[in-house]
């Protein structure tokens, strides 16, 4: 009640890789499960603000989930519970809600303590587009999801966030939040199935993987007998 700005930066924690892995072992309903966090977590901040007129943005911590067949995706998706496929479906939630939001797509989150910043070194892109993945601190995802919300063109906007080589961008966030244009390609409306047959063929390939180690492990061992 009263607040101006909504932060979604809600994230699920790091499940059991065996419960991930195996699908009639993981619990959908589950209140720590990415379906719970990144798709209704969403849905019920996007109710609690159309019942609250003083809100007038939501910033969405979330991260890039447009493409389900890639092996860093599949990965991801196989080791956290479809949390990928989720994180895509929550920010269309956001794209389709009518409301104005931020979705922040970071880079791999690092706390300052685990690595240095760079200098003049940071970028973003807008749009959601895709940049060389690098590592970003808390701190600097923190200053900027502040900072967007001055600039008013940020709103309905996707920003992917980066560090780039020394020098070889700007010093803060303000010099780049300025030149942000609001969402304009077209997002796929779901990609939710397209994520569930890649975590399909993803597990097909490491069970296969599986056996023929197996496999040989078995015949090394029958010519040593």
């Amino acid at each position: 009640k009263g607040c101006d700005v909504v932060m979604a930066m809600q994230g699920p924690p790091k499940p059991n890789p065996l419960v991930s892995i195996i699908p009639f072992l993981s619990d959908q309903n589950a209140p720590s499960h990415p379906y719970m966090i990144n798709y209704i977590g969403v849905k019920n901040i996007i109710k609690a603000v159309e019942a609250t007129p003083s809100v007038k943005r939501i910033v969405r911590i979330s991260g890039s989930g447009e493409k389900p067949f890639s092996p860093f995706t599949i990965l991801l998706n196989i080791l956290g519970n479809m949390a990928k496929g989720w994180n895509y479906e929550g920010e269309q939630l956001l794209r389709q809600s009518g409301l104005d939001y931020t979705i922040v797509r970071p880079g791999l989150l690092q706390s300052s303590a685990e690595y240095t910043e760079p200098k003049n070194a940071r970028a973003l892109k807008d749009n959601g587009l895709d940049m060389k993945v690098s590592l970003v601190t808390f701190d600097q995802i923190a200053e900027l999801c502040l900072e967007c919300i001055k600039f008013d063109n940020t709103k309905k906007s996707t920003l992917t966030v980066m560090n780039v080589e020394e020098n070889a961008g700007e010093a803060t966030y303000s010099d780049l939040l300025g030149k942000v244009e609001q969402d304009f390609r077209i997002f796929e409306s779901s990609l939710i199935d397209q994520h569930r047959k890649g975590t399909r063929i993803g597990i097909s390939i490491f069970t296969v993987f599986v056996v023929v180690i197996l496999k040989g492990v078995l015949g090394l061992f029958s010519l040593i007998a």
